[in-house]
């Protein structure tokens, strides 16, 4: 049986990803760094076959080349979640590579929906930032009370998933008929991006038992799984029950 486990994470240290909120986790000092192997015992257990990430494929050399250098003892780990998680687990298991799935590329004649709410100030804007904001402190609190376990098995709730979706629906709604910039940026950047990630994925699967993990933003996740999931080609593993079950 080919299977799927889509891991939604937070960047633990990506300042230039794009992300209009980024939590912190200073995930090199001694407790983080014995939680980030709490992690990778747990996802051992899938036994992934291939460990995909959010990089874009014209970056894969670069990603082989540090990964190499990790695996011969040469580099230290870098603070990001593709090194600290997805390194540690591909070393563990012996695999020769990582696969970079992304795609992030400006679309002509699309601007960015955020750029667009900066330049159009109105209640229903301010409103959208107020729950976004909510959000990010929640999420922030949790994190700075919990494992990275923990906080792992929080981001993967399909419930939690499916609030970010909600505001990616909420942003579709903004501008109007003449404008309509929040339509227009979800459905063809967003949703294009998601789209161009699950093909680059559903590449991966060439054996009959391949079993793919997908570590990934976490804003992607009920996307994602709704994709694989209604193309039916593949088992969709639950990560936040699976993480639970690891930590029991």
């Amino acid at each position: 049986m080919q299977e799927i486990m889509i891991l939604g994470t937070f960047h633990f240290h990506s300042p230039d990803n794009g992300d209009r909120f980024h939590q912190g986790a200073d995930i090199l000092s001694p407790q983080r760094q014995r939680e980030a192997l709490q992690m990778v015992d747990a996802l051992e257990a899938f036994q992934p076959t291939k460990i995909a990430v959010e990089r874009k494929p014209e970056h894969s050399g670069e990603l082989l080349r540090q990964y190499q250098g990790y695996v011969q003892g040469g580099a230290e780990l870098a603070a990001g979640e593709v090194q600290q998680i997805a390194f540690r687990l591909a070393k563990r298991l012996g695999r020769e590579q990582l696969y970079c799935v992304d795609w992030n590329e400006a679309v002509p004649h699309v601007g960015s929906i955020f750029q667009w709410m900066a330049d159009h100030p109105c209640a229903r804007i301010q409103e959208l930032d107020g729950r976004a904001e909510a959000s990010h402190a929640e999420e922030q609190s949790h994190l700075e009370s919990s494992t990275l376990l923990e906080h792992f098995i929080l981001l993967n709730q399909p419930a939690r998933a499916l609030e970010d979706h909600r505001a990616y629906l909420n942003y579709a709604l903004l501008g109007n008929a003449q404008d309509p910039a929040g339509a227009q940026w979800v459905a063809q950047y967003w949703y294009y991006r998601n789209l161009r990630i699950w093909k680059n994925v559903m590449e991966l699967f060439q054996a009959p038992e391949e079993r793919v993990l997908l570590l990934i933003g976490a804003g992607h996740l009920h996307y994602l799984r709704q994709t694989f999931s209604d193309a039916g080609q593949v088992q969709v593993v639950d990560a936040a029950d699976f993480l639970a079950r690891q930590g029991e």
